[in-house]
């Protein structure tokens, strides 16, 4: 019986323990953004009535498909990659969902931000456009750019969107 005791206390300090470090951990931001395997992190977004909707990749893929043909291109996206930047005055590390257009004409992406129910994607959104050669959207804190590799006909646009949820 007092082995059994034992055993038992022991795994509850050792449970006790590992829930301990990881919510230190929690708290202290050290829960890292999956930059490899990018769908492995949450991706979410507030409904019209301030609902927490979760975002798979392909609701995001569609969500910014539809988007974008709503403004008159006609784009698929295939690979999305997430960028970061730490701004050097202030030391905060910035975030960004990157996807790449099949035909390689565009880039866009969001700006996003770790939180204790996943990653928000936000308000503010860039794209790099016409570009033959791709495009090459990069951040610098909280700024993008589309870098250029030569002599291209590339648009950069910026804008803050509105926080809404539609697949349609």
């Amino acid at each position: 019986m007092k082995n059994i005791f034992l055993l038992v206390f022991g795994f509850l300090l050792i449970s006790i323990s590992i829930n301990a470090n990881n919510f230190t951990s929690s708290l202290n931001g050290d829960d890292e953004v999956n930059k490899e395997n990018v769908f492995s992190n949450k991706f979410y977004k507030y409904d019209s009535e301030g609902k927490v909707v979760y975002l798979s990749k392909k609701e995001i893929k569609k969500m910014w498909e539809n988007q974008l043909k709503s403004e008159g291109y006609d784009l698929k996206f295939e690979k999305f990659e997430i960028l970061s930047s730490t701004d050097e005055k202030t030391g905060k590390t910035y975030y960004f969902l990157k996807t790449t257009s099949s035909d390689k004409t565009m880039e866009t992406g969001a700006f996003f931000t770790k939180t204790k129910l996943g990653l928000l994607l936000g308000d503010k959104e860039c794209s790099c456009s016409g570009c033959p050669n791709g495009c090459n959207l990069s951040v610098f804190g909280s700024n993008c750019s589309c870098g250029l590799g030569g002599p291209q006909n590339c648009t950069k646009t910026e804008k803050a969107v509105v926080k809404s949820f539609t697949l349609d």
